[in-house]
């Protein structure tokens, strides 16, 4: 079992680990794909947000919220609003907010490939400070394709 610096979120059954440094995006970028859920009748929610607890449970990656902040994410330079929020999910992709100049350019197989808690993930690699609606946008395709 580990404490994670991450956002997690589900997207219908499929949970996404959304990872990055401090203030790359990793809360409005989950805010913003719940918010296209509400557009599209897909059923979204926050697992955890800022502090993900992860735990290798028969070869899946099982995230859960950290109890002293569930049900609440940051929505920076506002508040900390409470979100519809499911307990835990099992993480089906993870999304990497990145510096821009370390993403490359056609990734090799190995850069699309996460190991956490000893679980391969799908992995995809998104510059910090891509617009929101079009990172949002490139998750939720990512996770269709899954």
């Amino acid at each position: 079992m580990a404490s994670l610096h991450a956002t997690a979120i589900l997207w219908g059954s499929k949970a996404v680990l959304i990872r990055g440094s401090s203030g790359a995006g990793k809360s409005q970028l989950a805010l913003s794909i719940l918010e296209a859920a509400n557009g599209r009748a897909t059923f979204a929610a926050l697992i955890s947000d800022d502090r993900v607890i992860v735990s290798c449970a028969s070869g899946r990656l099982i995230a859960k919220a950290h109890p002293a902040i569930s049900d609440q994410i940051e929505d920076r330079g506002h508040a900390i609003i409470s979100v519809k929020s499911e307990p835990a999910g099992v993480i089906a992709a993870v999304v990497d907010l990145t510096n821009p100049a370390l993403i490359p350019r056609l990734p090799a197989p190995e850069d699309m490939i996460a190991i956490i808690e000893g679980v391969k993930l799908p992995r995809l690699m998104l510059a910090e400070g891509t617009p929101l609606a079009q990172a949002a946008s490139k998750v939720i395709r990512f996770l269709r394709q899954l």
